[in-house]
């Protein structure tokens, strides 16, 4: 089984969509491994144990890059700067799609990199994360019928990027959980039945 690097970086939003890369790459059969530099170290918690990848790096990058057929820099652009003299002169490194893909769909600049290597699949798959109700939210009252809205993102230029329609989406919703830190949340009235999770 041919082993592949996929190096992630910025924040949970832009790991989330990255995902539907990783899933292409299980379905081609690739031993998956990812460098994950996050805005936020716990996100390594969301790809840990997950069959789509064998190994998640959070602190240093691998020893031996030779051990990788292939290398995927799948960094948005607005990080890459800071990463992109670690691949100069690096054998396997597959080239990156144009910047303006990442703008125009997110999901299709990350899914550019498994195409790369000869994924044909005419529909990319959903982004999804190996995520489902266990013992261990039972005391939360998280069931398989509970949506979990995460309507936050990071403070300054990014906030731009916040939906305004999440307390409208909970009032319309019987089981329902917000999730965030209280800067994420603090330009939403939700309504009373949704359960807050906030900085938990």
């Amino acid at each position: 089984m041919e082993k592949v690097l996929v190096h992630l970086a910025s924040g949970i939003g832009n790991i989330v969509l990255s995902t539907p890369l990783l899933i292409a790459l299980e379905e081609m059969g690739f031993a998956t491994d990812v460098r994950l530099d996050a805005d936020y170290l716990a996100t390594a918690d969301l790809l840990s144990g997950w069959s789509a990848v064998r190994q998640v790096f959070t602190v240093s990058t691998p020893s031996d890059m030779r051990q990788y057929k292939h290398i995927l820099p799948a960094i948005p652009p607005f990080y890459w700067q800071r990463f992109s003299h670690q691949y100069r002169g690096i054998p396997g490194v597959v080239q990156r799609p144009p910047d303006s893909l990442f703008y125009q769909d997110e999901q299709s600049y990350y899914v550019a990199f498994a195409r790369a290597l000869g994924y044909m699949a005419p529909q990319a798959p959903l982004p999804r994360l190996p995520i489902a109700p266990n013992s261990a939210n039972a005391r939360w009252g998280v069931t398989a019928g509970t949506v979990a809205l995460a309507p936050g993102c990071k403070t300054g230029e990014m906030a731009a990027k916040r939906w305004p329609h999440f307390a409208e989406l909970a009032r319309g919703l019987s089981d329902v959980a917000v999730v965030g830190t209280p800067d994420d949340i603090g330009v939403y009235d939700f309504p009373s039945h949704a359960r807050s999770f906030v900085g938990q």
